[in-house]
């Protein structure tokens, strides 16, 4: 896999430059940026979405937790909402939590901690017991 570093010794410049190059900032010469251009499709860069969301404090993973994914009712969802996400831009991770109360916390714990973009949560109307508020919010 080619690093921004690889590009940018190939283009004789800094990886600073080629990340400015590649977020499209005003203050990279139009020379510079085509010689960096031209390395990115040479050497066929694909950027490092995990570094991306790190560094940009944003991942584009959408978190979907269900009680049940065999069920056809939130199969349906969760392909629907799999199918924009994957429109708009974003990744999913489906967490099948088996109506768990523990694996759901855990799942949304993870949320929190900031690997997720945004979450959304199928609950079962059987449901009785519900993770606190604090458990629940998720960046956005």
């Amino acid at each position: 896999m080619t690093s921004m570093q690889d590009i940018a010794d190939k283009a004789g410049v800094s990886r600073v430059t080629v990340s400015r190059v590649l977020s499209n900032h005003p203050s990279v010469k139009a020379e510079t940026r085509k010689k960096v251009l031209y390395w990115v499709k040479a050497l066929d860069y694909e950027p490092n979405l995990i570094a991306q969301g790190l560094a940009g404090n944003r991942t584009n993973i959408i978190g979907l937790l269900a009680p049940e994914i065999a069920y056809p009712f939130f199969s349906e969802i969760i392909e629907a909402i799999e199918n924009q996400a994957f429109y708009e831009g974003y990744s999913t991770i489906i967490c099948n939590t088996r109506r768990g109360l523990e694996k759901e916390k855990i799942s949304w714990r993870s949320c929190a901690s900031g690997r997720w973009t945004a979450s959304s949560r199928c609950r079962s109307p059987r449901r009785r017991a519900c993770l606190p508020s604090s458990v629940c919010r998720c960046r956005r």
